[in-house]
């Protein structure tokens, strides 16, 4: 999962992501030194269900609710009738 966020402040900004336990799974701390902040998460190893990413600069936050759901292949069968 890419993520990109455009600062508007000079305050630092934390990173977490939770699962539905509040349970801390990622945690970054960028420093204010900057405009913007692009990160990639390889979220391949968390299992199905909601997470929750939280932006925290200085006394604002902003959180995101992502759902992780996997989809099973569908097997397609084609038949060729010949005359």
């Amino acid at each position: 999962m890419n993520v990109s966020i455009q600062k508007t402040t000079d305050k630092d900004l934390t990173v977490i992501l939770k699962d539905t336990k509040d349970e801390i799974l990622i945690s970054e701390h960028v420093r204010k030194n900057g405009s913007s902040y692009h990160s990639k998460y390889d979220l391949n190893e968390l299992e199905d269900g909601k997470y929750t990413f939280e932006f925290k600069n200085g006394d604002e936050k902003l959180i995101e609710e992502i759902n992780l759901v996997t989809t099973k292949p569908t097997k397609i069968y084609r038949q060729i009738a010949l005359n």
